[in-house]
This record gives structure tokens, C-alpha cells and sequence, in this order.
């Protein structure tokens, strides 16, 4: 019961971080944002690329727990933090202009 609350609880958060990134444009919540490795058009694809998954996967959080046994619940989070990772990879090798 504990960590379908959880899930609940994170995916919440991750849609309202996607919501912050790409409406308000707060890509200051990004951790370790540097401003200066970043042209204009690949910012907005980072953000576009970030906020995108950020929705996916809360989306996933939150409907797997509610859906599906709790052993599910689990699969979603490593599916999470995978897709997190690979953004966090695919991001520095192909968005961060290199000098």
C-alpha cells in the first residue's frame, strides 16, 4: 500500500515539473542547468525532450498503482528512472554544445 502511495505521490510531482518546464519555461529546476553549454534552439529541444518524458512517466506513476497489482508498481518505477537516465545521457552527448 506504502509504495503505490508513493508512486502517486512522485508522479504528481514529476507532471507538475513538466508543467513548470514547459509552460512557464522555469528551466531553472533543472539540476545542474548550465545556461552558457546551451544555444537557444537546443534549449528548447531539452526543455521540449525533458518536460515530454517528465509527463510520460508521471502519467505512468500515477496509473499503474491505481490499475495494477503492486509488483507493477515497482516495473514503473525502474521504468522511470531508466527513461530519466537515458534522457540524462542522450541529453549531454547530443544537446550540450561542445567547446
Amino acid at each position: 500500500m506504502q509504495i503505490e502511495v508513493v508512486s502517486i505521490l512522485i508522479g504528481i510531482i514529476t507532471i507538475i515539473i513538466a508543467f513548470f518546464l514547459a509552460v512557464k519555461k522555469k528551466i531553472h529546476l533543472l539540476r545542474g542547468y548550465n545556461h552558457q553549454r546551451m544555444s537557444q534552439r537546443n534549449k528548447q529541444k531539452l526543455i521540449n525532450l525533458i518536460s515530454s518524458c517528465n509527463l510520460i512517466c508521471g502519467t505512468i506513476l500515477i496509473l499503474v498503482p491505481i490499475m495494477l497489482p503492486w509488483w507493477w508498481t515497482m516495473n514503473a518505477i525502474y521504468f522511470v528512472l531508466f527513461a530519466n537516465v537515458s534522457i540524462l545521457i542522450y541529453s549531454n552527448i547530443v544537446l550540450v554544445d561542445k567547446k
